[in-house]
């Protein structure tokens, strides 16, 4: 794979994950409820697809951390006392 595929790869990763977090927030507060990770999936399909292994990996720890942070109650990486 060439430099610009892997770097398109690595940007696909950040915007998908940018945008599927703000589509969950919203949807989250829309219905009330939480929403299901599995929302990340395609983004990280798609990025691995279009930038390898390196991107998938990026996409895939990025989700992680944005659901973890921003979906699970309660929200934020806060340890309760």
């Amino acid at each position: 794979r060439g430099l610009r595929s892997q770097l398109a790869g690595y940007a696909v990763a950040v915007v998908a994950t940018v945008v599927t977090t703000a589509l969950a927030i919203a949807l989250a507060r829309l219905t009330g409820g939480s929403v299901p990770p599995l929302l990340y999936v395609p983004g990280i399909v798609v990025a691995a697809g279009i930038g390898g292994l390196g991107a998938g990996l990026l996409a895939t720890a990025l989700a992680g951390l944005a659901a973890t942070y921003f979906l699970f109650l309660p929200t934020g990486f806060a340890v309760a006392d």
